[in-house]
């Protein structure tokens, strides 16, 4: 049990991140200070001693530690992770329905159903949703359905490349050029992303390399009353989804630039180093809300 001087401090740092949204940008000073204050208070996962997992107002959980090759479940606890759970906290009081595309293990969906969200969730590898499915039954979470299938545009099969020493960044068809370490292939069933926006309020979309095209499927009316946050993998991805966005007149807010909007190519971001980005029609930056 973590003594209550820590648990005070988590509290003080999780408000500020609630309500000082220029705290975010991942060169800023409270930034680096809040990575490495959460890195520490969550080091008893990471040594496997408890899988009681506090987080405040945000509720607590239960994740047993667990290891996607040579990463583990303590590397989901990050501050960039404790941002996008402020977001869906910030979110609940106007949305209630939720979709995870690609919910790893289970961590996004069962705070999303603390937080009394419905929820979809997205997962096409079969490992990681057994843990998943075990995680679901500790938390009690009762709100969450579970498809084991991958995000694309049409439903089919594809390819799912499998990579071992890291199965978080797995990935669908050619969404990725660059790889390293053994992989394993196989193919999966696919969900079609029009269908699932239009369940759907808030998204949280982590495809590995897939947002791109994913996007880009969409037209302006797909987005009314939907807010999406995002991680953008590389420049290509970066690109296509500025251009799509400009074009269906879709805002981007972006985390690297302290959720100000993208107005040009080089405000967005490329990679999981920039945090993450919120798409929307809205005008309104949604931390604002």
């Amino acid at each position: 049990m973590k003594n209550n001087t820590k648990i005070k401090e988590f509290n003080k740092r999780l408000e500020k991140l609630l309500n000082n949204y220029k705290d975010h940008d991942p060169e800023c000073k409270n930034y680096l200070s809040n990575k490495k204050f959460f890195n520490n208070f969550f080091l008893d996962h990471k040594n496997n001693k408890n899988p009681k997992i506090y987080l405040g107002k945000m509720g607590k959980i239960k994740l047993p530690f667990y290891r996607m090759g040579e990463i583990t479940s303590y590397e989901l606890l990050g501050i960039d992770e404790i941002i996008i759970f402020c977001f869906y906290l910030k979110m609940s009081n106007f949305f209630s329905k939720a979709s995870d595309l690609g919910a790893n293990i289970g961590l996004h969906s069962i705070i999303l159903d603390k937080m009394k969200y419905k929820i979809k969730s997205f997962e096409p590898d079969k490992d990681h949703l057994i843990q998943f499915q075990k995680n679901l039954l500790i938390n009690k979470s009762a709100n969450i359905k579970i498809f084991n299938k991958a995000v694309d545009i049409n439903i089919g099969k594809v390819e799912f490349t499998k990579i071992i020493n890291n199965t978080t960044s797995s990935f669908i068809k050619n969404s990725k050029k660059e790889y390293y370490g053994p992989t394993k292939k196989y193919l999966v069933k696919t969900y079609p992303f029009n269908k699932i926006l239009k369940w759907s309020n808030i998204l949280k979309i982590d495809v590995e390399g897939m947002e791109g095209e994913l996007i880009q499927s969409t037209q302006n009316n797909d987005w009314l009353n939907k807010i999406a946050i995002l991680e953008i993998g590389n420049k290509k991805n970066a690109e296509s989804i500025f251009r799509h966005s400009k074009k269906i007149k879709l805002n981007i807010f972006c985390q690297k630039n302290g959720w100000s909007k993208a107005n040009k190519i080089k405000d967005m971001p490329s990679s999981y180093k920039h945090g993450s980005a919120i798409l929307t029609t809205y005008d309104k930056n949604p931390w604002l809300y």
